[in-house]
């Protein structure tokens, strides 16, 4: 099966990035680091285990690179921080001893990073694109049903990293359908757990949500592994072309701040730190 056969037709202006074909054949395990003049990348495992050394590497790393803008996947949010928000974030850091802990294990590596470049005095930008129009990206090849029970799938597959933080999974997913609901708008469509459970009835031939099944993980997996093919669905397909849209959107970012002259400071998940390195060398090079 060829990427053309596994991932929707994406206008793709990064000709550079990895295809997902490619990177099912040369990926390498682990983080995934790499720097040009200028830029530092780390392609990291997402975890939220506070233990995990991963976190004194990244910050070891940081200071090395010295950036002036850091980078982070996901927390769309962080891009409409206040100075006040900056402050009030800053201020309850020095007030409670036990931050690098809960923020590790509430908002992984992302969270981490944001805040060692916060209390550094370094910005901190989101990359990700506009959700409004990834969803309207999707919906070209995808129907609604399976792009709702992509994001579902995707964050129960969180739920599991943070093992439920104490919380009922539903209270959990809350967010999410809420905000689904409200960029979507879709006329007559169920925002419930009901229609998620009709999703894994018809691909997976399960009735009821596992929180602790492996599952969602590997249903939100983009990569078409060639032992796997048979296995993947609908649902790998919207995340292949997710995942396709966001990394070119990083790309345009990263061209923007180079043009600026900004040092840079990368923090992204290990497949797509390695699926950009092409286009990034390219660029740098």
């Amino acid at each position: 099966m060829k990427d053309s056969d596994f991932l929707p037709k994406i206008e793709n202006t990064h000709d550079n990035l990895m295809s997902f074909e490619d990177y099912a054949e040369k990926h390498r395990d682990g983080v995934y680091e790499y720097s040009f003049e200028g830029l530092d990348v780390f392609g990291a495992l997402h975890t939220h285990d506070a233990s995990d050394p991963m976190f004194d590497t990244i910050e070891s790393r940081l200071d090395a690179a010295n950036p002036d803008i850091v980078l982070i996947e996901g927390m769309e949010n962080i891009n409409q921080w206040s100075d006040e928000k900056r402050r009030e974030f800053i201020d309850h850091c020095e007030k409670d001893s036990d931050w690098r802990e809960d923020l590790k294990r509430k908002a992984g590596e992302s969270g981490y990073t944001a805040a060692l470049a916060i209390l550094s005095g370094r910005e901190v930008f989101s990359p990700e694109p506009d959700f409004a129009s990834e969803i309207a990206e999707l919906e070209k090849t995808h129907n609604k049903e399976h792009i709702f029970a992509y994001y579902i799938f995707r964050m129960i597959a969180q739920y599991q990293r943070t093992e439920g933080e104490d919380m009922a999974l539903e209270d959990y997913l809350s967010g999410t359908v809420e905000k689904m609901k409200n960029t979507t708008q879709w006329v007559d469509f169920d925002y419930s757990l009901d229609e998620v459970k009709k999703v894994l009835k018809d691909l997976y031939g399960v009735d009821e949500i596992d929180p602790s099944s492996e599952l969602y993980s590997e249903a939100i997996d983009p990569v078409p592994w060639k032992d796997r093919l048979e296995s993947q669905t609908a649902i790998n397909r919207v995340s292949s072309a997710s995942s396709n849209y966001r990394d070119q959107n990083i790309m345009k970012e990263i061209q923007r701040l180079k043009k600026e002259g900004r040092k840079i400071f990368v923090v992204y998940g290990a497949s797509h730190a390695q699926r950009l390195e092409p286009a990034l060398k390219a660029l740098y090079t």
